[in-house]
């Protein structure tokens, strides 16, 4: 008995383009991830420098996750009290629950690492078509 399959050159032409489109999705959540790091540590605020030498990114799966060890690193991005409750801008498609106290004038907000992530997604979107358009 035999079998012919036609197109098999096809097939595996789009599997081939498949792992260079993966590769390149990839590359691109790594330089999103450590991208925004550089910018965040960049914006972040220098007193004793450990704000901005903690930051840092890395690849869980499918997602970017930053963090900053420093326990004030929240405050600082968000402000407190009743600076805090307006420089609770929307950066990001999401909200931070953070409670602001009103009765407190508090600190204005340095949004250190809301403002360099809403900044990385223009340009990852930028990327994304790019490689969209090589499909």
């Amino acid at each position: 008995m035999r079998l012919r399959v036609e197109g098999i050159a096809d097939v595996l032409a789009m599997f081939s383009r498949a792992k260079k489109v993966e590769r390149k999705v990839d590359a691109l959540r790594r330089d999103f991830a450590f991208g925004v790091e550089g910018r965040m540590k960049r914006a972040a605020p220098w007193k004793t420098g450990y704000l901005r030498s903690a930051v840092f990114a890395s690849v869980q799966g499918d997602e970017a996750v930053w963090t900053d060890p420093a326990h004030y690193a929240r405050y600082v991005d968000l402000g407190t009290g009743r600076r805090g409750g307006a420089s609770y801008e929307r950066f990001l498609p999401y909200e931070v629950p953070v409670a602001f106290a009103t009765y407190w004038a508090g600190m204005a907000a340095v949004p250190f690492m809301r403002k360099p992530v809403a900044e990385g997604l223009d340009e990852l979107e930028r990327r994304i078509d790019e490689i969209a358009r090589d499909i």
